[in-house]
């Protein structure tokens, strides 16, 4: 029997017994697994220490197991709920919250059935469902559903989305393959310049470089595989801000990865644009980003 207690951190409780086959040997992976453990955690809020700087998390989580099985291969039957779950960063914009969790287990199965979340005060919803296979093999799939759903809230730098996306997730490989569209957003970097590296700061293989083919499989070797492909609309409420330029962008975008590189093919347009310059305004009649290859170029 174990108990883990903390008046901030929440409680963890259980008990786990062996049945040994041979009492006179060392527990075998064969032998029998029985037990049950229990979780509840009244806030989630302290669990911020361990999570990348800058974030902010809330909410409550309860759950349940019993475990079953063999020492070799345990097998678990329970579930794990989360409410009222937040999940905040203020300075990159982002802010879920009215978030609900419902994950079941299943033998070597875990099930996400329900994850669902608020995109803050600007409104629009995400939903998941998803699984995945814990043995010896494991494998995870993963659904996602946006419905207006406010990816990112800054005053300067505010995306709406729609859409979805599907992934499959190997020891060998990451699948991922879905639709999305913009619904409305707005970048303006007219606040500040962009900052730049140092001159005695030696990039390499940066944006319009070349990375030699030796190189490129040596970076490569022993990673997952990624095998993207998503579509992007961007719609006509998409706006752009700053240096002289106002503009609306609208266009079609495919994400890809050849090679594991991030990759875009596709046009971006600007439209209904004017620019700012020599003292005089100009109303832009056509300009377009082309988009060839990987995305740094």
């Amino acid at each position: 029997n174990e108990v883990f207690e903390g008046s901030v951190l929440g409680r963890l409780s259980g008990r786990q017994s062996v049945t040994v086959s041979n009492p006179r040997q060392l527990p075998s992976g064969a032998d029998l697994l029985s037990g049950e453990l229990d979780l509840q955690i009244g806030s989630l809020r302290p669990w911020a220490a361990w999570v990348p700087a800058g974030w902010r998390l809330q909410g409550q989580v309860n759950g349940r197991a019993d475990l079953t099985g063999t020492l070799a291969v345990p097998q678990y039957k329970g579930s794990l709920k989360g409410q009222n779950l937040q999940l905040a960063h203020a300075l990159m914009g982002v802010n879920l919250t009215e978030g609900q969790l419902q994950l079941d287990l299943q033998g070597d199965h875990a099930y996400l059935t329900s994850l669902t979340a608020k995109g803050g005060p600007q409104g629009g919803s995400i939903q998941a469902t998803g699984d995945a296979v814990l043995g010896a093999s494991p494998r995870a799939t993963l659904a996602l559903q946006a419905d207006r759903f406010a990816l990112l809230q800054r005053i300067d730098r505010r995306l709406v989305i729609s859409g979805q996306t599907q992934a499959v997730l190997t020891e060998a490989e990451m699948q991922l393959n879905g639709k999305l569209s913009v619904n409305e957003g707005l970048f303006d970097f007219s606040r500040s310049d962009a900052p730049t590296v140092g001159d005695d700061v030696n990039v390499i293989n940066g944006p319009g470089k070349t990375i030699d083919e030796e190189d490129e499989t040596a970076s490569t070797t022993g990673k997952r595989k990624m095998l993207a492909t998503v579509d992007i609309d961007l719609g006509d409420r998409l706006h752009l801000r700053g240096r002289g330029l106002e503009t609306d962008l609208t266009g079609q975008l495919k994400f890809t990865t050849p090679n594991n590189r991030p990759s875009l093919q596709g046009n971006v347009k600007a439209v209904r644009g004017t620019y700012v310059a020599y003292g005089q305004k100009l109303n832009i009649d056509r300009g377009t980003i082309a988009f060839t290859g990987p995305i740094e170029n």
